[in-house]
């Protein structure tokens, strides 16, 4: 048995001690590979019988070329990187990490909106530009005056709104997947997507990545918002429009946005417009990091790769059910 992990490199400072120990306690052979383009993955992954990602995608071109790969599984939360009805018409079980950084998406979350009020990265430049101005004509407002929104009302963003409950801020959220009373049980009332652009002096993004959510928040929805609205996004870049946001936020049509995500990401050069707008906070991608987050993710992939390979059906195959309409699963415990 082989598991290969594809782009070793983009997490090469963690070591993977953790799965090497836990691969080898299950007699199962670990690779590390550093591929960065198709053919690479093509020529060391043949004969793989589970494959690991961390941001690389695979298409069903190249699951066509892996005759024994059981099961791909993706170093996080979001799977977009996998093809995943590719992957479920090859019964090759797809999974994902989802719940190895709740604390940490939400915490950071949390201190994009609370910076995002309050222009504290503004504010810091100024002052270490030798301008001491407490006001330069941006409107504060007390939480307890504004509404957040949710867009999606996964357990990330229920953590979030317990977070922001104490601040004093009105809840909304959109997800139609979600009972009445789970909105209830968390004091956030439900809305139509459209109410939630039209009354969040906030919106937070929590929606995973597909093709029917790509550019979700375009020219057309910040149209619907309030005008001097912020956005906050710690999910997927590709759900916002960029070019549609950069115009908004230069119209001031929204006030300020606060990205850990972005479309265009990484963004490795000074004359992205982001860079020059006093109104965008931009993080790089890192909502989920932290000392115990990385172990548990490390962890979480090493057994679900195991529990694979011993025909178990692990908790997190996020194409169960595509699985089982195309006739698969029948011997998985």
């Amino acid at each position: 048995m082989k598991v290969v992990l594809i782009d070793s490199f983009y997490l090469e400072e963690f070591g993977y001690e953790i799965e090497k120990k836990i691969f080898a306690d299950h007699n199962i052979q670990f690779k590390m590979e550093n591929c960065r383009t198709k053919q690479q993955i093509l020529d060391c992954c043949r004969d793989a019988d589970v494959l690991l990602s961390i941001y690389t995608s695979v298409d069903g071109e190249m699951m066509d070329a892996f005759p024994n790969c059981k099961g791909l599984i993706r170093y996080g939360v979001g799977y977009d990187a996998f093809d995943l009805d590719a992957a479920s018409q090859r019964g090759i079980l797809v999974c994902n990490i989802p719940d190895y950084c709740y604390p940490e998406v939400a915490t950071h979350t949390m201190a994009l909106i609370l910076n995002a009020c309050r222009q504290v990265c503004y504010f810091t430049k100024q002052v270490k530009a030798g301008k001491w101005n407490d006001n330069s004509g941006i409107v504060m407002r007390r939480p307890e005056s504004q509404t957040l929104g949710l867009a999606g009302f996964g357990n990330i963003a229920r953590l979030v709104a317990e977070y922001a409950r104490p601040f004093g801020f009105s809840m909304v959220a959109y997800d139609p997947y979600v009972s009445t009373e789970v909105f209830q049980h968390y004091g956030v009332r439900p809305v139509t997507l459209k109410e939630l652009f039209s009354t969040s002096d906030i919106i937070s993004c929590h929606i995973p990545l597909s093709k029917a959510t790509c550019h979700l928040f375009d020219k057309d929805a910040f149209r619907l918002m309030k005008d001097g609205a912020i956005l906050i996004n710690t999910s997927r870049g590709s759900l916002v429009h960029e070019g549609d946001l950069i115009e908004a936020l230069r119209s001031g049509k929204l006030a300020a946005a606060a990205l850990d995500v972005t479309e265009s990401e990484p963004i490795r050069t000074a004359d992205h417009p982001f860079a020059s707008m006093d109104n965008v906070i931009l993080t790089p991608h890192m909502a989920y990091n932290s000392l115990e987050a990385s172990g548990e993710q490390h962890k979480r992939v090493a057994e679900t790769a195991v529990r694979i390979l011993s025909g178990e059906l692990p908790w997190n195959t996020v194409n169960q059910k595509e699985l089982l309409n195309h006739g698969y699963l029948r011997n998985r415990r």
